[in-house]
């Protein structure tokens, strides 16, 4: 209790009552945004790759697979919007889930939906975490797609999460700070005090905008090399798209706050994979 206060604390000390007013105003806004979301289990794919806060702009200009590829607004601005308001159905119960993401877990999702929706959750955020990256490596979660596809030869459809482009980027050894806050306190019940991210950084001008923006392409660039040798030979339709986007100080939104659903948090790629 002690460490959350002093986080809490910290939090209120480093965001003025401005940006506090200004995101719930924002919030309020969008609250009553209507626009036509895309509905993940009413679309045809056997395998859906999802990479975690992937611009679509930026996925249009760093991608090099063959495919089609649209514009898709994504049904919400983090992950645990996208996750409840596309799964909470029936339809979820014939897809096994990939994870690299904590915030989709076995854990997590009994407390979004009062059970698992899902035919099985392999936690990979869990037992395939890289301490010094802060994350989870997209070989890693290639390894385990290729495990369970195997494993589920009979399953109707298999949802891929990778982490990448979300921070912390792979390219660069800078010190960043990544997800172990959020899965020592899903795992584990922690919570800590691990600085700021990198949003946090470029909000405070502690670092560039360019330097951010070509860390963030690198990390796109490398999560797409390993599906670009993964996906091909899989038996079916295959769909990349993304939980939602991120926004790099437009509206003076960094990050990707929940409950905004402005074009840079909620356009997301949706690409068709066509072979070779």
């Amino acid at each position: 209790m002690t460490k959350l206060i002093k986080k809490i604390r910290r939090k209120l000390k480093d965001t003025s009552l401005r940006e506090i007013l200004y995101l719930f105003l924002l919030r309020f806004y969008y609250k009553f945004f209507k626009y036509n979301s895309c509905s993940v289990l009413d679309t045809d794919w056997k395998f859906l790759i999802v990479l975690d806060a992937c611009r679509y702009d930026m996925f249009k200009e760093i991608n090099h697979l063959k495919g089609i590829l649209k514009p898709v607004l994504s049904k919400g601005s983090t992950t645990q919007e996208w996750i409840k308001k596309n799964f909470n159905n029936k339809k979820a119960n014939k897809v096994i889930y990939v994870s690299s993401n904590p915030y989709i877990s076995n854990l997590k999702l009994k407390e979004y939906f009062g059970k698992n929706p899902f035919k099985k959750v392999i936690d990979v955020w869990d037992f395939g975490w890289d301490e010094k990256k802060q994350t989870v490596l997209p070989n890693i979660v290639v390894k385990e797609c290729k495990k369970a596809i195997k494993q589920y030869p009979n399953v109707e459809r298999f949802i891929f999460h990778f982490m990448q482009p979300h921070y912390p980027f792979l390219g660069t050894e800078k010190k960043q700070i990544g997800w172990k806050n959020s899965r020592e306190k899903i795992s584990k019940g922690k919570i800590m005090d691990q600085g700021y991210n990198v949003w946090e950084k470029l909000k405070k001008g502690l670092i560039k905008k360019e330097e951010v923006l070509r860390d963030y392409k690198e990390n796109l660039q490398i999560v797409l090399k390993e599906i670009e040798k993964f996906v091909y030979p899989l038996p079916g339709k295959v769909i990349i798209t993304a939980d939602h986007g991120n926004a790099l100080g437009e509206k003076r939104v960094y990050g990707h706050p929940s409950g905004i659903y402005m074009k840079e948090l909620v356009e997301v790629p949706w690409f068709e994979v066509k072979d070779k």
